[in-house]
């Protein structure tokens, strides 16, 4: 007895040693450099401190400087590469004014309070490094470019279409963190490759992507903004594959045509989130998506879904009570040519096939 007795008093003993050597104060989130919070980092990946939510860490932001490129000037830079001899490159702007220097030693000015245009003219072939400035809320470039890179400021600009007439080329393209309206911003252009970090205040998207050719979200993971209320075509014969995610609160209602058409080729393309959304035109939302291998779960305020899934003919699943979507009235043709049938739906009207 008397030796079981020292035993457990020298067990005691050695695991107080321990528990005092092993109990130390837990590092602060600045010593392992979670030094700025989520507003600093932007549009940045961040990571978040496991002792305080509130500290972040990313690469970037405005405690570096610049983020992802961006300044806090109200200017864009663009890179237009051989300029053609004789050709003359047009500027167009909403209400403001601006400032362009053309790169050739000219700087041309302008004012509008509706739409206005500036001209730089080239008289010799060759690269011309172009610097616009102002407090217009967007502008243009002519199809007279081949190739261009625009930098795009994180602070002031809230509205760009039409980054490029038909066929243009455009390549490295930096969003504005400010960016509110970007509706036909890359419609119909030779888009290379976009970020999959969308605006963060991102409201209007209609037509963002519109028939951009070539442009690719392989593999990728899009956010889309909790902001964005309308994505008319917003994707609509582009290419992504991976995931799309619709964060909680999401403010988007207008969904008609966003992935229509889009193709992935053997690739699969997942839809997260889509009941976080307020929805009510999902007409062709995902029309002839051959890549959509799974029902989303689907918003409740779905008003009108016609061919909404027309021809997503890999995609399965289950559906929900039809009683679900008190405010739905037209299915037509929502589920034709899925493997979804009305025989293992009954409670959906047969219009839906």
């Amino acid at each position: 007895m008397k030796k079981m007795l020292l035993s457990l008093l020298a067990s005691t003993i050695y695991t107080s040693v321990v528990s005092a050597q092993t109990c130390q104060q837990p590092p602060s989130c600045e010593s392992l450099g979670y030094t700025k919070s989520v507003d600093d980092c932007g549009d940045i990946e961040y990571l978040t401190c496991p002792f305080d939510s509130s500290k972040v860490y990313c690469s970037g932001g405005s405690g570096d400087g610049e983020a992802d490129g961006e300044t806090d000037s109200d200017t864009i830079e663009l890179l237009f590469y051989s300029v053609p001899s004789g050709k003359t490159i047009t500027f167009t702007y909403g209400g403001g004014s601006i400032e362009v220097d053309c790169g050739n030693g000219n700087i041309v000015t302008g004012t509008a309070t509706d739409t206005g245009t500036v001209k730089c003219k080239y008289t010799e072939s060759g690269n011309a490094y172009v610097t616009i400035r102002g407090d217009f809320t967007y502008y243009g470039g002519s199809s007279t470019t081949v190739s261009a890179i625009f930098k795009l400021n994180k602070k002031g600009i809230t509205k760009i279409t039409k980054l490029c007439n038909e066929g243009s080329e455009i390549n490295d393209v930096i969003y504005s963190s400010t960016l509110i309206d970007a509706s036909s911003m890359y419609e119909k252009c030779y888009l290379q490759s976009a970020s999959r970090t969308l605006p963060k205040n991102l409201e209007i998207g209609d037509k963002m992507f519109y028939s951009s050719e070539y442009i690719n979200f392989d593999a990728g993971y899009i956010k889309i903004p909790m902001s964005l209320k309308s994505a008319y075509r917003m994707f609509r014969g582009t290419e992504i594959s991976g995931i799309v995610e619709f964060p909680p609160n999401s403010q988007l209602e207008n969904a008609k045509e966003m992935f229509y058409g889009v193709s992935s080729g053997m690739d699969f393309f997942n839809i997260i989130g889509l009941e976080n959304t307020k929805i009510t035109d999902g007409s062709y939302m995902f029309y002839q998506n051959y890549s959509l291998r799974t029902i989303p779960s689907l918003p409740t305020t779905l008003t009108n879904a016609n061919k909404m899934f027309y021809n997503c003919e890999n995609m399965t699943g289950t559906l929900p009570d039809y009683s679900n979507f008190p405010n739905l009235t037209n299915v037509t043709d929502m589920f034709y040519g899925t493997q979804i049938t009305q025989e293992d739906n009954p409670s959906w009207p047969a219009s839906a096939w």
